[in-house]
């Protein structure tokens, strides 16, 4: 399994991270455990560390991939920060099909700056 998945009560913050190739079965199933944990803790962030991670997507399956975050359970309001390569642009894609679908999904390269976003007050989002 490439990924992996943790609650940390202390941050009240799933932490993800998928590391290596990754496809759309991959992506589908690491939905479905983030979206089992999620409702378990009753959490509505998430940060996942995506920096080594190597996507085998096309456009389409991008495209899709908030339709299947849904389809998976996950709550459309939850916070999901996600921390990206500095090299790798694509996500920047995908932050635009979530926020068609009103998800708040921000894409980061710094992973403090990741962390400031998700604990931001609701006041403050942009």
């Amino acid at each position: 399994m490439p990924y992996t998945l943790t609650y940390d009560p202390e941050a009240d913050c799933i932490m993800a991270a998928i590391a290596g190739d990754y496809d759309l079965a991959v992506v589908k199933e690491f939905l479905e455990a983030m979206a089992a944990l999620a409702k378990k803790k009753h959490c509505n962030r998430v940060l996942t560390d995506l920096r080594t991670a190597k996507p085998r997507l096309s456009v389409l399956e991008i495209d899709d991939l908030p339709r299947f975050a849904v389809e998976a359970g996950l709550d459309i309001s939850m916070r999901r920060a996600l921390v990206v390569a500095a090299d790798f642009d694509d996500y920047a894609f995908y932050r635009a099909s979530s926020a068609i679908r009103g998800q708040n999904v921000r894409i980061f390269k710094d992973i403090d700056a990741a962390k400031e976003w998700l604990y931001e007050d609701d006041s403050d989002r942009s």
